[in-house]
């Protein structure tokens, strides 16, 4: 069994360099087919996001996505 088997949950945790003054708005676009069928959500504060995902990651897929960030 892999030592971190894989889970639905948190995938990924993007750390901003600067916090910003409130909660940014952040737009995710998943980049591959595989990124386009999970489902997703996502968790936001002033120092970060992360991706969340609600199903469980398939073993090699890849899975990519873009973001922008509005204040």
């Amino acid at each position: 069994l892999p030592l971190n088997p894989l889970a639905a949950g948190e995938q990924a945790t993007v750390t901003f360099t600067e916090a910003y003054t409130s909660v940014p708005r952040v737009s995710v676009t998943p980049t591959t087919d595989a990124s386009a069928r999970v489902r997703y959500y996502i968790q936001r504060t002033e120092t970060e996001f992360r991706i969340v995902f609600i199903d469980t990651p398939v073993a090699g897929q890849q899975y990519s996505f873009d973001y922008q960030i509005l204040q």
